[in-house]
Order: C-alpha cells, then structure tokens, then sequence
C-alpha cells in the first residue's frame, strides 16, 4: 500500500532556530518529540548522512539526505516498508519559516491493515503534536 501523507506548518521563527529544534530530536537537547510512551532516539553526534541512525517504536531509519537549515531525511530500515519521512524547510518573507513534514513509503501486504487501523493515526497524531511543540519552541530559549 502507497502512503503520502504531508503535515505542513507555519512557525515564526528564522529556519536556522526551527532547524536547531527539528536537529536535537532524539538527543539530550530535545524539546519537541511529543510521545513518552514511544521516544525517537538517534545516534549521538553530528549528523552524518548513511551514519546516523534514528529509532522510534518499531520504526528504524538511518540519515539519508541532510541540508542544514532546508532539509533532514531519514529511509526506513525495516522489513514492513520502504520509504522515507522527511522535515522540509522553507523561509518566508516575514522571516517565518514552512515547515513541511512528508512521509512517503510503501507498505508490505501483511502491514496495510495495521497502518489502517492503527499507525497511520498514531503517526497523524504524534507529527500534528511535535509541531505543536515545534511552534511553542522555535525562538524561544532552552531552560
């Protein structure tokens, strides 16, 4: 089964403050992963396309394409689908910054049904909240 789902987000804040926030996921500095319950881990240290790895529940991805202030995309490393879920960044004339979050994969047969009946919202929902907190964050000092 095909899968493009895009949730996309206005946030006032220059793209290098929005970028800083979507590059600590997973790290100690991390402000907006919104799940306890299903943290995103990722290797420590600088980023490093085909090097860092992420993971978040059964989710395993590794970098696969990194633009600083423009664009972080991770490939799926598991056996239930291909694809990649990608945070895009575009700044706007008023010195806000588009944030798109796209997520495009292909799922095994077997693994539809359960992104129907279950994942596909859980996704829908984590990314809606981490934007959310991306919005309260970007601009705004670490305590």
């Amino acid at each position: 089964m095909y899968v493009h789902v895009v949730h996309e987000r206005l946030i006032e804040a220059p793209p290098g403050e929005v970028f800083a926030e979507l590059e600590a996921l997973g790290t100690a500095g991390d402000r907006i992963w919104p799940s306890r319950s299903m943290p995103f881990v990722r290797t420590p240290g600088a980023m490093e396309v085909g090097v860092t790895r992420e993971r978040h529940g059964p989710i395993r991805a590794v970098l696969d394409g990194y633009e600083p202030e423009r664009s972080i995309v991770w490939r799926a490393e598991v056996p239930f689908l291909d694809g990649t879920h990608s945070f895009r960044l575009s700044p706007t004339e008023g010195g806000a910054t588009r944030v798109a979050h796209d997520l495009e994969i292909d799922t095994r047969w077997w693994f539809s049904p359960v992104w129907r009946l279950s994942m596909g919202q859980a996704h829908d929902r984590i990314v809606g909240a981490l934007l959310d907190r991306l919005e309260r964050c970007a601009g705004t000092p670490a305590r």
